[in-house]
């Protein structure tokens, strides 16, 4: 009998290796993004990590923050190490009178 669990942790380490590319690709920090996601930080890493614990919401929502536009399906379909595009998203820092939270 195959060992499903094993099969389901290398998913999610390979999906949450293909995202980190992707945030490294667009020169993001990892707070960054979690930011443009609504997500915490430690929900971020998580997600990078590889933690088949998250919701397929999260990681969605992790997904558009990196690459709006970008589906699911054409992350994992990317070649190993090619970045998909990557639309470079600037966030106001928490004093500046743009931020949504000032």
């Amino acid at each position: 009998m195959p060992n499903h669990t094993a099969s389901l942790d290398a998913q999610a380490t390979l999906l949450g290796q293909r995202l980190t590319q992707l945030r490294h690709a667009g020169r993001l920090r990892q707070a960054e993004a979690a930011q443009l996601a609504g997500l915490s930080r430690p929900t971020a890493s998580r997600i990078e990590a590889g933690d088949p614990g998250r919701t397929l919401d999260q990681v969605l929502r992790y997904l558009q923050a990196l690459s709006p536009g970008t589906t699911l399906l054409q992350l994992l379909q990317a070649p190993l190490g090619a970045p998909t595009a990557v639309k470079r998203i600037r966030v106001p820092a928490p004093n500046c009178p743009t931020h949504p939270l000032s």
